[in-house]
């Protein structure tokens, strides 16, 4: 993903991935849930954490102003919630497409496949 300068695989970019799928969550559901807000649930508390107090890192400062922006503009309303790696397993799942090595998926993600752009 050449806009914000990351590498679908590569763990060093896992923040910067999750805090995109957060981003586009809230952009497709976001709006049609402004009277009751979101709950948003992931495993990853550095993109939850930049989600909640829109801080971050230069790295993600794009991906920050964005979700900003549109708090601000659509007046979006959410929360963040942690979920144990532990228990996320249909995500992990589908985030270890990419890895190397062969996954063990659940029965409804075993016709999923990575996509090249």
């Amino acid at each position: 993903i050449r806009t914000i300068h990351a590498r679908i695989g590569e763990p060093r970019h896992q923040t910067t991935l999750e805090l995109l799928t957060l981003l586009l969550a809230l952009a497709i559901w976001g709006t049609s849930h402004i009277e009751s807000g979101l709950v948003l649930l992931g495993d990853n508390a550095a993109a939850l954490q930049t989600a909640l107090h829109l801080k971050s890192k230069p790295t993600l400062g794009q991906l920050t102003r964005e979700l900003a922006w549109r708090k601000a503009r659509q007046g979006l309303r959410f929360t963040v919630g942690h979920l144990p790696s532990e228990l996320n397993t249909r995500s992990d799942s589908l985030s270890r497409l990419s890895a190397p090595e062969a996954a063990d998926f659940p029965d409804e993600l075993r016709g999923a496949t990575e996509r090249q752009e």
